[in-house]
């Protein structure tokens, strides 16, 4: 099936035979355009060439935070991010996360920071903002594991006694 460009106007499907790929996406983007608040004469384009939001990290944990990036898409000023509990099948908060614009390489990107609240599957969407258009990005599909154990301390440390628990290996 084709999955190509999609694109929307006044909230109609101007081109038709969307796989499920597709309809995940219109559906993503009919709930985050209406969060935002696109224009209402604004065409929602799927960002072209695979462009989805990558994370500075593959290995991710609960309470650590990453710096998301993306393209931008032509002539988007302003992203926002929101991420997709495949988990529980429900967005999580907080949704619609500014993101920031910046040049890296002659190329324009978005940057926002994204610190994980619970464990488990998740995707990441972005929208972008231009004057004419509104641009859905492809979701980055993560998995975020558990906090990672932290350490007690050293018992060599504790005043006192910690000498001689060093020296029984204690």
């Amino acid at each position: 099936m084709d999955e190509g460009l999609i694109t929307l106007k006044n909230n109609r499907i101007r081109r038709a035979g969307l796989g499920m790929a597709g309809f995940t996406a219109v559906a993503a983007v009919g709930f985050m355009t209406a969060v935002v608040g696109a224009p209402a004469s604004a065409d929602v384009i799927q960002c072209p060439q695979g462009v989805a939001p990558q994370v500075s990290s593959s290995t991710l944990s609960v309470g650590q935070t990453y710096t998301l990036t993306v393209p931008a898409c032509s002539g988007a000023t302003t992203a926002w991010f929101s991420v997709f509990s495949k988990t529980t099948n429900k967005w999580l908060d907080p949704q619609n996360v500014s993101m920031t614009l910046s040049q890296s390489g002659g190329t324009a990107v978005f940057t926002a920071s994204w610190t994980p609240t619970q464990t488990g599957g998740n995707e990441i969407h972005v929208i972008e903002q231009s004057d004419a258009n509104t641009y859905i990005s492809n979701p980055n599909t993560v998995t975020v594991n558990a906090a990672p154990a932290t350490s007690t301390g050293s018992a060599d440390s504790i005043p006192v006694i910690g000498g001689l628990l060093k020296s029984l290996r204690l």
